[in-house]
């Protein structure tokens, strides 16, 4: 069955829109709050740190430091855990470019004219014109600079989308109901090698976010995938108890799956 993702601007209703397709379809709903709360079972630190970068454009310090890795990694397998289960609305803007090689996910950005966003945040957060106003351009920026820090992308353009719908032009009513016509064609595209395929990255991020947040460890140069056969882990290693501390960890979090090391020695 397929899956929808769901990008959205600020005060432009999108997690509404996104409860109300999973209502009518009977599929599960996985939003920010439940991306922290499935972080925060993973430890206290890591909410901490997740919350503390949330939606935001990172700085120079944080893209080389490993707690801002590991909240991306962490965040991008709980997503790919998520999409495994199919039958789900993912509202996450990440989540569109995650599964943008998977044929049966329904990927949808959500906008809307600057003053319904902005009469939509007067109410929602009881503040005046002038502050929700700001909240937007701060919040669109910062989801910009993270895109593009991230991932390299405008996470705007409308080419990374199936569909894009600015509600004011149509009704919340009318655009929910339009994308749940969308779905049974993405049902069809549910093939057996689709579904393999998001199995496949899905165990890569596990192992990938194992390693991240294991703190243990130290590999900047870390790279994780799945080669069709096993999950290669490649990168540079400081000594022999580095290796075998990271294998035993990517072991654990792939099994039953084969994992092939391609790791090399600093300096070698």
């Amino acid at each position: 069955m397929a899956i929808v993702t769901l990008s959205r601007t600020a005060g432009a209703g999108g997690e509404e829109v996104g409860r109300a397709i999973a209502e009518r379809l009977g599929y599960g709903y996985y939003g920010k709050k439940e991306i922290l709360k499935a972080v925060g079972e993973v430890g206290e630190q890591w909410l901490r740190w997740a919350k503390e970068m949330d939606e935001r454009g990172p700085s120079l310090w944080e893209r080389y430091d490993q707690s801002f890795a590991g909240v991306v990694a962490l965040e991008e397998g709980l997503i790919y855990e998520h999409a495994l289960r199919d039958r789900v609305v993912i509202v996450d803007r990440r989540a569109n470019w995650l599964l943008r090689d998977i044929p049966y996910a329904l990927r949808i950005r959500i906008d809307a004219p600057k003053e319904k966003r902005i009469d939509a945040l007067c109410e929602r957060e009881d503040v005046d014109r002038e502050a929700a106003e700001t909240l937007i351009e701060d919040s669109d920026r910062e989801k910009v600079a993270y895109m593009q820090a991230v991932y390299g992308i405008d996470y705007a353009d409308p080419s990374y989308y199936d569909k894009v719908y600015e509600l004011g032009k149509a009704s919340l009513d009318e655009v929910v109901g339009q994308i749940v016509g969308e779905i049974p064609k993405k049902d069809r595209r549910a093939t057996a090698e689709a579904r393999e395929r998001v199995q496949r990255i899905a165990l890569a991020a596990r192992v990938r976010a194992a390693l991240w947040t294991d703190l243990r460890v130290t590999i900047p140069t870390l790279e994780v995938f799945h080669d069709g056969g096993a999950v290669v882990v490649r990168g540079v290693v400081s000594d022999l108890d580095e290796q075998k501390l990271a294998l035993d960890i990517a072991y654990a979090a792939a099994a039953p799956a084969e994992v092939k090391s391609e790791f090399r020695f600093r300096g070698a």
